[in-house]
């Protein structure tokens, strides 16, 4: 095995059967946890390596100390974070392996197999409803067949069928998409198409036991069984939870004037109606037989490359003094601002420039001064990685006699696709809506700061 939890098709077990990084069926009963020895940055590699090595021979207690040993080492490390998260999934201890995938989306890990191991973690704890909207709000990172049986085993069984039955019409079907699929069917009550699926792919003495296995698992709230079942583990007797010592503590991306109190910013989208207070945050508590977990392919890996010029140090946002983002170059009469309000765009380097033309935008906040607008932007990319692909702009609005700033991102070209991006923002506690405006062009994005200047952002 290659360290990581693999979930693959196994005859002799369940439709799904994860094979742990080669380890069975483990019991959680003692714990390996960080030990009084100091460790540095230097070691995480070293620990994580182990940890790997650990999981590959079965040695559950041991990949978790190793990979604890390693968050302690680096704790801004997500992939560091997720591979201490598939320890604890392998040891059965639930509760710890959430907090652990909690940790690592929070510093920007929104894979398939995180999204979907945090969901089996929640699940297995009887958190349904919160599994599947984190599976829902994230459906545009998982591949179908993972998809479908996600739904299921969080208890949408009919939605889960409706996926899989479109799946299996598909030239490219695969035996795992077609079980997927018989269990399903099995959480639904229709146990005569559920056996017409366990016999393609299995041999014929097994059928009988596979479908008891599914009879087992389609018990009313049997959710951690299910989990147990489809990760092949024995749940732990006991789950201290993740050390204290390994709580995420994330850094800021840029220090905030003290002065600044995001929590009394007002979220205001062209209408005079209560909605919710858009805050800027270090964090945000979020509350298979799949091949994606064997597969690294299926990692968002992003690059950005920035130029010299445009780097921003850390100093740049304490300075009492704050460039302003809208410059005025002569004096304009007050009626050409009411007809013409000011748009404003953060420079940046994005991996993939989006299009500003398009019809829909995300808008994330609203703010009280656009010195406000431009740290939220930097804080809010960093914790939203696909953010950093499209353009932003900071417009004016008036309400109830005062001048907000709100902050969209722009370039979407479809209702779907906006709307895929708020609901990722959403699952990582964040707040947005999609808006649609027409004839969004080059004029609206005036005030555009040079990437020249000192006072541009970079994207992170």
């Amino acid at each position: 095995m290659n360290g990581n939890i693999i979930m693959k098709l196994a005859a002799s077990t369940l439709v799904i059967s994860a094979s742990l990084t080669g380890c069975g069926p483990v019991g959680g009963d003692s714990v390996a946890s960080v030990s009084s020895k100091p460790v540095s940055p230097k070691d995480a590699t070293k620990y994580a390596e182990k940890a790997e090595i650990a999981l590959a021979k079965g040695n559950v207690e041991d990949a978790i100390g190793y990979a604890e040993h390693s968050v302690a080492a680096i704790g801004h490390d997500a992939n560091t974070r997720a591979l201490l998260g598939q320890a604890y999934l392998a040891a059965g201890r639930f509760h710890s392996a959430e907090r652990s995938f909690l940790d690592a989306m929070d510093l920007g890990k929104s894979d398939a197999r995180t999204i979907l191991s945090l969901g089996l973690a929640q699940l297995a704890q009887g958190k349904a409803n919160k599994a599947q909207q984190l599976i829902e709000n994230n459906r545009h990172f998982i591949p179908t067949a993972d998809y479908g049986l996600a739904l299921a085993l969080a208890g949408d069984a009919k939605g889960a069928i409706a996926e899989l039955e479109e799946a299996i019409r598909s030239s490219n079907v695969t035996a795992r998409t077609r079980q997927n699929l018989g269990l399903a069917y099995a959480l639904d009550g229709r146990w005569k198409e559920a056996k017409l699926m366990a016999v393609q792919d299995i041999a014929p003495t097994n059928v009988d036991a596979r479908i008891m296995q599914w009879a087992q698992m389609a018990r009313p709230g049997a959710y951690e069984l299910r989990v147990a079942s489809v990760l092949d583990v024995r749940p732990a007797l006991s789950d201290p939870g993740q050390p204290v010592r390994l709580a995420l503590n994330v850094a800021p991306v840029a220090p905030v004037a003290p002065a600044v109190d995001y929590s009394r910013e007002v979220a205001s989208f062209d209408r005079d109606i209560a909605l919710p207070t858009t805050e800027v945050t270090e964090s945000a508590d979020m509350d298979f037989k799949a091949d994606f977990l064997a597969n690294d392919d299926n990692m968002l890996v992003t690059k950005v490359d920035v130029p010299a010029s445009a780097a921003v140090t850390k100093a740049s946002f304490t300075s009492a003094a704050v460039t302003p983002l809208i410059k005025t170059a002569a004096p304009v009469k007050a009626a050409e601002i009411v007809k013409k309000p000011a748009v404003e765009k953060i420079a940046f380097t994005p991996l993939e420039q989006s299009q500003p033309n398009g019809q829909y935008l995300v808008q994330v906040g609203a703010f009280s001064s656009p010195e406000n607008v431009q740290r939220a932007w930097v804080i809010l990319s960093a914790k939203n990685k696909e953010l950093s692909g499209h353009q932003h702009v900071s417009s004016t609005v008036k309400l109830n006699g005062r001048t907000l700033y709100r902050l969209s991102a722009v370039g979407f070209g479809s209702e779907q696709s906006a709307k895929a991006m708020c609901g990722g923002i959403k699952a990582r506690g964040g707040g947005c809506i999609v808006r649609h405006v027409r004839n969004l062009g080059p004029t609206e994005l005036v005030g555009t700061v040079s990437a020249k200047t000192p006072r541009q952002l970079a994207s992170r």
